[in-house]
């Protein structure tokens, strides 16, 4: 019975020491601190007579998970406004920055839009830092 105990004593410290550790998480001292941003709606440069806006989040350091979702939200009266465009979510992994556009395929010079974007951002062993951030409402141009 001791046999056995320290052959299990022994793979339990040799598994141990091959759980592995992300390059990232290994050097990591603090927590990252990230921002996302949203530009204005505007008629999209690759297809014409859409819509666009992109959004951008960044952190001062390459984490273990990133996801953005950017919105792109028509006024249709006095603080009432309509869901036009909707990126899903885009994600990705070891990097600093994930950027990812919401399109409409409409585009009406002087039309009043806006922009949102939502973003997380994961690093071990720190919690999600969470972020969000609405652009101003905008006259589209370049349609």
């Amino acid at each position: 019975m001791r046999k056995a105990s320290v052959l299990v004593a022994a793979a339990v410290a040799a598994v141990g020491v091959l759980v592995p550790v992300t390059a990232a998480s290994a050097t990591t001292t603090a927590a990252p601190n990230c921002s996302v941003s949203v530009d204005y709606p505007h008629g999209s440069h690759t297809v014409p007579g859409a819509t666009n806006v992109h959004g951008v989040l960044k952190c001062d350091q390459q984490v273990t998970g990133m996801t953005i979702r950017v919105k792109l939200w028509l006024r249709t009266g006095y603080q009432q406004y309509q869901l036009v465009g909707d990126s899903g979510d885009v994600s990705n992994s070891g990097k600093n920055q994930i950027k990812s556009n919401a399109a409409w395929g409409e585009c009406h010079n002087g039309w009043v839009m806006h922009g949102e974007a939502y973003g997380s951002a994961t690093q071990v062993p720190w919690l999600p830092v969470n972020v969000h951030t609405n652009g101003p409402d905008v006259n589209v141009v370049g349609c």
